[in-house]
């Protein structure tokens, strides 16, 4: 019957995330950027040079690179793992409920229908990050620590040593992991009260999570030299302003997930109240289920809440409330076992669930998860740059740090310091009044490391803001094709060694996509090189070019004869006028301007322009 609950749920929850198809968030592909990496035998790195730890999901990262080790795509890895995670959420609560009769079934399907009608599970079933993994961990653990609550009872080593091991997990699959243990063990010690027994027990319980913190510890000094992960460093940032906003977030999330929560609260409080009446034991196992919620709820606030859609912070807080739900459901099912009784409880938790959808597909945050695409034109751009530049192997300085450089596999800058050496450990002055995740951008030590490629957000146009910038950086436009057509406005360094212009004593070539009179689109061709179509009514241009004295051959690589008109910059005196190649012949050093045509009409795609002197 475990079985049977666990496809149930499943094919619902593939049902609901269906409406989020294809979300994923920008952060999920900076993880599965590091197993590829590590799939690639780089390590555990974001990039190349100094390791970094940008992320904080470690033991998800390792089960996603499994995954891809054995040939899956990363991507399909993150949400079939996902899926999985769930189906063991499910597994938690049909195991937990003894199934041995269909009646045995209602309070784990109320609980299962919780999870999987959630849109913060729905979300975070195919968002890419560690959010299932989370929620399986946790709801095991807390199947496994409920028995334990009854001072009364015996408590069996194998439940204890399993907890341990599922929250040990849970500390290497995110670093705040340990406060589920912490508030696990602070639960114990109140229900069974403060003995040697209950120490015992504790000690059993939090032996693992502690080994796992401490082994990861070591990892990270000896691998990464640092104490603390990037994320530590970047996104928690405690301020007046960052509180306030992590109360907006806990109050946000609550309220999309009623009147789950309110019945969930409800249910604790009459459990508390009513512990004479109610019952030691059930009493216990809801203070237990209630702790590890209430803390983690206090610590989002502290740390300023989240910037993803779909409330993936209320992912264990709603397997919390499933678990209160069917403690409350079994408890009345042992009080009250006449059928009429069974009926009124399903009729009460079909309203409530149906409410429940109804108030979560209207949430704007939720909301956001259906309309949040740029991670896939980041796909479209990171293709593009990985079929033309390659080879080359430029550096990209990208804002969106996960969908560009996932897809285009460039050595790449992250300006917002998340996977960053540097920018983590020079915070400005006004740390922590700003965005969270986004406070360190240092403009000026970004255009001092010389990326080849600038690229904010998705091609959005945005330069950097320092002296110089526009004098070596030229903004191009860029049209990717592959899953489906992008244009984006990409920032190229002019003389990059890598993809800039060649110049050398006695030659200069220009990539067509560096023509700053370029008023059209660089697009790759079918050899995978950037070319420009032009033609008389779209001609292009390249002004200010500086050529010594000399006998100079201007020739192009295009699909068709091309023609030149080249004038002198300062003053537009006509130097050369004529079909390519074309000499031209200079008394003194000066700066040309070239106009490109074709030279029998129609168009042609350009890809460059080479100038050689004699």
């Amino acid at each position: 019957m475990v079985l049977l609950l666990v496809v149930f749920g499943v094919t619902i929850l593939v049902v609901r995330a269906g409406r989020y198809w294809p979300f994923i968030s920008d952060d999920a592909l900076i993880s599965l950027r590091y197993a590829m990496r590590l799939l690639d035998g780089h390590g555990l790195t974001w990039t190349a040079g100094t390791p970094v730890e940008g992320y904080s999901n470690l033991l998800w990262i390792l089960l996603v690179s499994l995954l891809g080790f054995l040939g899956l795509d990363l991507v399909a890895a993150s949400r079939i793992l996902g899926f999985l995670c769930f189906a063991a959420v499910i597994g938690a609560f049909g195991y937990s409920s003894r199934l041995r009769a269909w009646r045995d079934l209602m309070p784990p399907v109320v609980g299962t229908l919780v999870v999987v009608l959630a849109a913060p599970v729905a979300i975070w079933s195919i968002g890419g990050l560690e959010q299932p993994l989370v929620a399986a961990l946790l709801a095991w653990a807390l199947v496994l620590v409920l028995p334990l609550t009854d001072p009364d009872g015996r408590p069996h080593p194998k439940s204890a040593v399993a907890a341990s091991l599922c929250l040990g997990l849970l500390c290497l699959t995110r670093p705040d992991g340990g406060l589920f243990t912490l508030s696990l063990a602070l639960g114990l010690l109140i229900v069974r009260g403060i003995n040697r027994s209950s120490f015992s027990l504790v000690a059993t319980i939090i032996a693992l999570p502690i080994v796992a913190t401490l082994g990861q510890e070591v990892f990270r000094l000896f691998y990464y030299g640092q104490w603390l992960p990037n994320p530590a460093l970047v996104k928690v940032s405690p301020s007046w302003l960052h509180f306030f906003a992590g109360l907006d977030y806990v109050s946000g999330g609550y309220s999309a997930l009623r009147p789950i929560m309110d019945a969930a609260v409800i249910v604790a409080t009459l459990f508390l109240i009513l512990r004479r009446f109610i019952g030691r034991v059930p009493s216990n196992r809801v203070i237990v289920l209630v702790l590890p919620a209430l803390i983690w709820m206090i610590y989002v606030a502290l740390v300023g809440g989240d910037l993803f859609p779909g409330w993936r912070h209320f992912v264990p807080v709603v397997v919390v409330a499933a678990m209160i739900l069917i403690e409350a459901f079994r408890w009345i099912d042992g009080q009250f076992s006449a059928l009429p009784s069974t009926i009124i409880l399903g009729l009460i938790a079909v309203v409530g669930l149906v409410s429940f959808v109804q108030r979560q597909d209207a949430d704007p945050e939720n909301q956001r998860a259906i309309h949040e695409r740029f991670e896939f034109d980041g796909q479209v751009i990171g293709l593009m740059l990985k079929n033309g530049f390659g080879p080359s192997q430029p550096v990209a300085a990208v804002s969106a740090a996960g969908c560009i450089p996932y897809w285009s596999e460039l050595p790449s800058i992250d300006m917002l310091g998340l996977n960053d050496d540097y920018l983590p450990h020079h915070r400005p002055e006004d740390f922590g009044q700003g965005w969270i995740g986004h406070e360190l951008r240092d403009d000026n030590y970004i255009f001092a490391r010389r990326p080849d490629l600038v690229i904010f957000h998705t091609g959005s146009g945005e330069g950097l803001r320092v002296p110089g910038f526009r004098h070596e950086y030229t903004l191009t436009t860029f049209l990717g094709r592959e899953p489906h057509e992008v244009r984006s406005k990409i920032w190229v360094r002019m003389y990059s060694e890598k993809i800039g212009i060649i110049s050398e004593e006695n030659s200069i070539t220009i990539p067509s996509y560096l023509f700053d009179g370029n008023t059209m689109t660089s697009f790759l061709d079918g050899n995978g090189v950037f070319v420009v179509t032009i033609s008389d009514e779209n001609p292009i241009s390249y002004y200010n070019l500086p050529l010594s004295a000399g006998t100079w051959t201007i020739e192009a690589a295009a699909t068709s004869p091309l023609q030149v008109a080249i004038t002198r910059y300062h003053d537009g005196v006509k130097l050369a006028d004529g079909p390519l190649p074309r000499k031209l012949v200079l008394e003194n050093a000066t700066r040309i301007t070239s106009r490109l045509t074709p030279a029998q009409g129609g168009s042609s795609e350009l890809r460059n322009i080479t100038i050689t002197r004699e």
